[in-house]
């Protein structure tokens, strides 16, 4: 994953996304967690599991259902640690 730019480009989407969440301390936790992913990517520590279990903590993010659905795909690509 960590060799896949559009992988932070969709995570910069969720961020997006998340600023619109009313909850505040939900759009804090969703922030908080792109940002570890993001962090994980770029010391490429981040493992398929700890991806897709990320990724069902994000989901019901309202206009996040394709960006979660790509990076699921970059996760479970063969290429993938």
């Amino acid at each position: 994953m960590h060799r896949h730019p559009a992988a932070l480009t969709h995570l910069q989407h969720i961020r997006e996304c998340l600023a619109h969440v009313a909850d505040e301390q939900a759009r804090k936790d969703g922030l908080e967690l792109v940002e570890r992913i993001e962090i994980y990517i770029r010391f490429q520590k981040l493992t398929k599991s700890m991806m897709l279990e990320a990724l069902d903590a994000l989901r019901g993010i309202p206009g996040t259902e394709a960006s979660i659905e790509a990076l699921e795909a970059m996760a479970s690509s063969p290429a993938r640690k």
